[in-house]
């Protein structure tokens, strides 16, 4: 069904280009084996049948922080929940972040989780949060975005975490002066201030993303030029190549804001 013909194996950090069903990769940057099948890679366990799961990275927790209209502040939360994904069942309190703030951008590499920028006291910050993902208790500062902003797209792979796009930054040649076209990126292991990755095609806030271990996309999101429209666009960037984004593709519709 997969359509398995004659396969070729690649070893290295890069996804193997123009692959075929039945190719086979060692993905030495994230320590993983795929194999090509249904045209995706897809991870293997090593069981027989195979089975697979998502990147080796990924851990067992699900982060909830913060958040709009929370509890005693009306512009945001400072609530951090957890969840065991593989185990239905309610959120359990983890600690709360440094400030109420809502609309962050959020990844993990599976050990820390950080949670940058987001609406704090009425106004866009530039802060960084961070927890450990085992270790329940309160966020630690990270360190600083180049822009204050929020409504960010946030994504990455196993070493770094991306975030693009925003509302709230200023003189940044938008023709608001305050939506954000910048894409930053840190060391998500190593705390500190992030640092410019490149741009998006146009300013834009309300982004959505998601990523694997090669590419971070940005799917969505509202533009400002003359009128605010939202917008379908979907771009990526290689994650672990700085650089401006390239286009993906279209949503089938126009969409701002989802959850991704």
């Amino acid at each position: 069904d997969s359509g398995i013909s004659s396969f070729t194996h690649t070893e290295g950090a890069n996804e193997p280009s123009s692959p075929s069903n039945g190719d086979t990769w060692w993905d030495t940057a994230n320590d993983v084996y795929k194999v090509y099948m249904n045209n995706e890679w897809k991870d293997w366990l090593g069981t027989t049948p195979p089975a697979y799961s998502g990147p080796a990275y990924m851990g067992t927790r699900g982060i909830i922080a913060g958040g709009y209209g929370g509890s005693t502040n009306s512009t945001g939360a400072e609530d951090i929940q957890y969840i065991t994904i593989a185990s239905p069942g309610n959120a359990t309190d983890f600690g709360d972040l440094t400030r109420y703030t809502s609309r962050t951008g959020m990844h993990s590499n599976g050990s820390r989780i950080v949670m940058a920028g987001g609406r704090a006291g009425g106004s866009a910050t530039n802060s960084i949060d961070y927890v450990t993902a085992a270790s329940p208790g309160n966020a630690s500062d990270f360190g600083d975005l180049t822009e204050s902003r929020f409504g960010m797209g946030g994504g990455g792979d196993a070493t770094r975490s991306v975030f693009a796009g925003g509302w709230g930054a200023v003189n940044t040649g938008s023709p608001t002066g305050t939506d954000s076209r910048t894409i930053d990126y840190i060391t998500t292991g190593t705390t500190g201030n992030a640092t410019n990755f490149g741009d998006l095609s146009y300013y834009r806030k309300y982004i959505s993303a998601t990523s694997d271990a090669t590419r971070t996309i940005f799917a969505g999101g509202s533009e400002t030029s003359g009128t605010t429209s939202l917008v379908n666009k979907m771009e990526y960037v290689t994650t672990q190549t700085t650089g401006n984004v390239t286009d993906f593709g279209d949503l089938l519709a126009v969409n701002a804001s989802m959850a991704a």
